[in-house]
């Protein structure tokens, strides 16, 4: 029986309304620069509705790529091979040794792009270059003594930044299909359970 090999190349676009004065999501922002940019050469008109996917209900970096893991599984019906996450290079510490960790996603199967903005090259002395350092550091350490954000400080910044009620279970509401991933409840809030083994 010959094998079929699927190859998929997806533009995530990741973040749900995070501000009273608007319901658009940071992700239809990001997808209407990358449009209005012609997605940069990237993508062909008829490839834009199949490879570019939005995660509208991510209030923070945990569930940016939590739910972008089961936003993947939800359309396509089976887990990641690979991801890439690209973000600033001073995040990766928390997102992929601290989030994909936590989440249980392979290291192995991960790949980080770091781009700093302006003025945050470590030669940099600048003032801002310290606060985001300052702030970074910071997120990392709540981030550590709470890695899935279910403590008072992390779930309460969920809490703020969700002015819209957008659904924050693991997986787009609705969708019955876990695909091996465990789920409990605790507070009338879904996480995943950190002692059973990952479908990935």
């Amino acid at each position: 029986m010959p094998s079929l090999r699927i190859a998929l190349a997806l533009f995530w676009c990741f973040l749900g309304p995070t501000r009273k004065e608007s319901r658009i999501s940071e992700a239809v922002g990001y997808k209407s620069i990358a449009a209005k940019n012609n997605y940069w050469g990237l993508l062909q008109d008829e490839q834009i509705n199949d490879a570019v996917l939005l995660e509208e209900r991510a209030l923070d970096s945990y569930h940016n790529i939590l739910f972008s893991l089961t936003l993947f599984f939800s359309h396509y019906k089976r887990w990641p091979a690979h991801i890439t996450i690209v973000s600033h290079g001073f995040k990766k510490e928390r997102l992929v040794d601290g989030h994909c960790t936590a989440i249980g996603f392979p290291l192995d199967k991960v790949t980080f792009i770091g781009i700093d903005p302006p003025g945050m090259a470590a030669s940099s002395k600048d003032q801002d270059k310290e606060e985001a350092m300052k702030g970074a550091t910071l997120a990392m350490g709540e981030w550590r003594d709470d890695p899935h954000g279910r403590g008072e400080s992390l779930a309460g910044k969920r809490v703020k930044r969700n002015p819209w009620s957008v659904w924050q279970g693991v997986f787009p509401s609705g969708d019955d299909d876990r695909g091996g991933l465990a789920i409990n409840m605790e507070n009338g809030s879904e996480f995943i359970d950190e002692e059973a083994a990952r479908p990935w």
